[in-house]
Formats: structure tokens, C-alpha cells, sequence
């Protein structure tokens, strides 16, 4: 027969090693959701953009001039990523600025943008890198989700 001791070690032990599992599972939840703020972005700011080029016919790397900064930083302030519509004009929405990756252009023109999406998720040396222009869906160009193995969500 079994005692009351060792069913209530057997339920510690469970919960224990099943919250470990759950921490991990939450961790990488957690990860997904703050690069699919990447994508968001990512399409704000080409939203941005369109709009902006109806009305002036050309893109602009001006953020005020787009007239989203304001809503950016209230709808996604926090999150760790810095964008970037040029090498000099780039927005923090966390208090930690994301350096552009060398290789890693954002270009403004009058019938022509590129911008960046750069941010590190999980404190590690690789960033995530996200890409958008004027025809585009936005692009992971660097995951910093991927393994060694260079896996990781798409």
C-alpha cells in the first residue's frame, strides 16, 4: 500500500518537472509573439508609407512626416526592436537601441524604400532582422530564434 508521503512526493515531483516543460513552452510562446510584433511593425510602417506616398508621391524616411511615431510608441512601446527608414532616421520602442547589422541598408527614395526591423529577443549576440519595401511582405533576414543548426521558426 501506498502512504499519503509518497503520493504528495509524487505530485511535487510532477508539477516540478511539468513546470519546467511549461517555462520553457511559455519562453519560446513568448519569443513567437514578439517577432510577429516585427511583422507588425513591419507593416505599419509600409501602411505608413503608402499613405504618405499618395499624398506627396514619393516615400519619406521622416517619422514625423509619417505621422505614426505617436502611435507606434503607444501601441508597441516596450517592444525590442529599433526601426529603421534610413541610417539616420531610426525609432527605438524600447529603451535599448538596436544597432544596424552591417550588410543591412534601409533606403529612402523618391519611388523607393527599404526599411529595417532590428531587435534581439533573447539577449543573445545574433538580432532579428526584419526587412520591408514598397512591394514586399516583410522578411526575416536574420532569426534570432534559429538554432546553431541555423533552425527556427520561419
Amino acid at each position: 500500500m501506498i502512504g499519503c508521503g509518497h503520493i504528495l512526493r509524487a505530485v511535487i515531483i510532477f508539477f516540478i518537472f511539468s513546470s519546467v516543460g511549461c517555462a520553457s513552452k511559455t519562453d519560446e510562446l513568448r519569443s513567437r509573439s514578439q517577432q510577429n510584433m516585427a511583422i507588425i511593425l513591419a507593416k505599419e510602417i509600409l501602411l505608413c508609407e503608402e499613405i504618405y506616398f499618395v499624398e506627396y508621391a514619393a516615400y519619406t524616411d521622416d517619422f514625423s512626416a509619417l505621422g505614426c511615431t505617436e502611435d507606434l510608441l503607444l501601441d508597441h512601446g516596450g517592444a525590442p526592436y529599433t526601426i529603421y527608414l534610413s541610417k539616420e532616421s531610426c525609432l527605438d520602442l524600447s529603451r535599448v537601441h538596436y544597432e544596424l547589422p552591417s550588410g543591412f541598408e534601409p533606403v529612402t527614395q523618391t519611388y523607393h524604400f527599404r526599411a529595417v526591423v532590428v531587435g534581439n529577443i533573447d539577449q543573445d549576440p545574433s538580432p532579428d532582422v526584419w526587412i520591408i519595401d514598397e512591394n514586399n511582405e516583410p522578411d526575416n533576414m536574420m532569426n534570432d530564434l534559429a538554432d546553431e543548426k541555423g533552425e527556427g521558426p520561419p
